[in-house]
């Protein structure tokens, strides 16, 4: 294992499950508090908590599973719900307090939330979110004979944590004005690796993970008979500490070629940056009849960017003579963007609406950098404007259309120098319309279509033509519930010699009655991906052809049966098999059983396996056993 070798793996298990030992014992010991607080037999206190202890047995490659499972043995808090409905009540006191709780105890994917609200006052939350996310493939290089000779690890692996923080407080001031606070801020941290090309080499390099945000959104709203108007003021901050070393930190590399003369003996490159963004937003919404409603939008924003670069580099060139650099460099950006938009509904009649929009954007940014003594400037001026218009109509009894028609414009004006200055305008056309047919209660037919078309001839890494059509049936009878769906996407670029195509097919089918629960669907995915790309260098055009292809099924099922007023089974059973250019399957298969010990202790058993395999030299087999306690009051 060369990227992230096996020991920092377990260290990372470790210090996850150190974590999730903490945090259960820190719930642990506020749920004792709570419970000495108030009786559990006490009408204004109620709730529900899921204790589980889990055990996780890996077969295989242990990175793979950590990648797509990422569930570890132990103690979990799975589930917890309280809430608190005061008897005694003040004029702010609130009338609810929540508690809930979710996969606490080291699970990739964990979240607290607190909500309390006073009725027609005040309404109060918080959220905090944590995921990992982890990735490390391995390559297998095909002009190799021997399979066994070429494992490697893919050079580009990921570590990392994402941790949310979100509040929102929002107040009744009066009858018709209201006021709202939210914060919000990010951090994602950790480790990664990846490749740069220096000096015709390419080497792989550590690249710590360091960025956070934070977002102040302020509003007040106030509410006339037939007006409302919103006032918005809000702050964003972005940092970034990025920089990118040596994976094997002070000391000589040879790169990926130890025939090539380069070598580095040391590399550090730190392009730090942060941002800071300043928005103030007016919106107003109208009723001038029951018919006629308009909303406008003014937004203007200000943002600006600093940035710092420094490179150390010591080794051999690619010509073989010493290579010493030292480079520093400072960088700027401001923005000031402004947008308007405006929109409008009319009904004609009870059958017929229609609807129109116009938005037009700007942004001015002026940017200056300075590296290696060597300074540049850039002026950009975007303009863009977009008219939408929209019908909406019953064209029968059984039968509704909807249709629109949008066109956007776009120009750019670039100045990089004080005698240089490019000039692109751009067009975009594009139309929808979606019909249903629906001739009861039980039977529902929807036919989409849509058709988008830029002339741009700068585009050459998205999209100039896209095409999506799409059928849907829903069905219903008694018990049974039936979905099927089926959608075509086509998306090319003629100047850049690529276009990509796609099918899918869904079904889905549910039975449901008083005793059992019956699920299974079917997802069939086909896609293609081609590029031929001409590359012109002096007198020689070389083509480089790209081909990549998906051939995916999706099958999955659930039964649900309620035994007794007691006793509860379930079975699930998903399988993925991929037979495109990645040969990709996965089958998982989990059971339950849910007995009622007393009206207020539940016990659960559960047990999940999954397969996993992708050719030619990856693969594991997991077992994971669970036993989980639930007791609500």
């Amino acid at each position: 294992m060369n990227n992230l070798s096996a020991s920092k793996i377990g260290s990372s298990f470790a210090q996850r499950s150190r974590k999730a030992h903490l945090t259960f014992g820190t719930i642990f010991l506020a749920l004792v508090g709570i419970s000495a607080g108030y009786p559990l037999g006490a009408e204004e206190f109620s709730g529900n908590v899921q204790l589980g202890l889990r055990n996780v047995d890996v077969d295989g490659d242990k990175s793979k599973f950590k990648q797509h499972i990422q569930q570890d043995s132990g103690l979990r808090l799975l589930g917890l719900d309280l809430n608190y409905r005061p008897s005694s009540k003040t004029a702010y006191s609130p009338d609810e307090v929540n508690l809930s709780a979710y996969g606490l105890g080291g699970d990739p994917y964990q979240s607290v939330q607190l909500k309390a609200a006073k009725n027609k006052r005040y309404k109060f939350s918080f959220r905090h979110t944590q995921s990992d996310y982890f990735y490390q493939d391995l390559l297998f290089n095909p002009a190799e004979q021997n399979a066994e000779a070429v494992v490697v690890d893919d050079l580009h692996s990921f570590d990392y944590e994402r941790i949310t923080h979100r509040a929102d407080l929002y107040v009744q001031l009066a009858d018709q004005t209201s006021f709202k606070l939210t914060f919000d801020e990010y951090k994602k941290s950790g480790h990664s690796r990846t490749v740069l090309d220096i000096q015709r080499e390419e080497f792989e390099l550590e690249q710590p993970i360091d960025e956070s945000s934070h977002n102040i959104d302020l509003e007040v709203t106030h509410t006339w008979k037939t007006i409302t108007i919103t006032l918005s003021e809000r702050w964003k901050t972005l940092e970034n500490d990025f920089s990118t070393f040596l994976a094997s930190g002070v000391g000589d590399s040879e790169g990926s070629d130890p025939d090539s003369p380069t070598r580095l003996d040391l590399f550090f490159l730190g392009q730090p940056y942060q941002s800071d963004t300043r928005e103030h937003q007016l919106n107003l919404a109208t009723h001038l009849t029951k018919e006629w409603t308009i909303a406008a939008n003014v937004l203007v924003a200000d943002s600006n960017l600093d940035m710092r670069a420094s490179e150390r580099t010591l080794g051999t060139g690619f010509t073989g003579a010493p290579l010493n650099q030292a480079l520093q460099g400072l960088g700027s950006a401001d923005r000031d963007s402004q947008q308007y938009f405006i929109s409008t509904d009319y009904s004609v009649t009870d059958n017929i609406h229609i609807s129109a929009s116009l938005r037009e954007y700007t942004l001015d940014q002026d940017t200056s950098i300075l590296f290696d003594g060597i300074g540049e400037q850039s002026d950009w001026k975007i303009k863009n404007d977009r008219l939408t218009l929209g019908i909406d109509a019953r064209i029968a009894n059984n039968w509704t259309l909807a249709a629109g028609w949008s066109r956007q414009t776009q120009n750019v004006d670039s100045q990089k120098a004080a005698n240089f200055s490019n000039i692109e305008k751009r067009k975009n056309n594009g139309f929808w319309t979606k019909i249903n047919y629906r001739p009861n209660r039980q039977l529902n037919f929807t036919l989409s279509v849509e058709d988008n078309s830029i002339n741009d001839p700068f585009t050459s890494t998205s999209p100039t033509n896209t095409q999506r059509y799409r059928a849907r049936v829903r069905f219903r009878h008694g018990e049974w519930r039936l979905m099927a769906s089926h959608s075509r996407r086509f998306r090319d670029n003629d100047k850049a010699g690529w276009d990509f195509d796609s099918k899918q097919t869904d079904i889905h089918i549910s039975h449901t009655s008083e005793h059992l629960t019956l699920q299974a669907g079917l997802s069939l995915v086909d896609l293609n991906h081609s590029i031929d790309q001409v590359v012109t260098g002096g007198f020689r055009q070389d083509l480089f052809a790209i081909d990549y292809d998906s051939d995916a099924n999706f099958w999955n099922g659930t039964v649900r049966w309620h035994a007794t007023s007691q006793l509860n089974l379930i079975a699930e059973y998903r399988n993925y098999q991929n037979k495109g250019s990645l040969k990709v399957s996965r089958e998982d298969i989990s059971t339950a059983l849910q007995y009622a010990l007393s009206q207020s202790f539940q016990l659960t058993l559960k047990y999940r396996h999954s397969d996993f395999s992708e050719e030619p030299m990856e693969a594991f087999n997991s077992d994971i056993w669970e036993i989980v306690l639930g007791y609500q009051w």
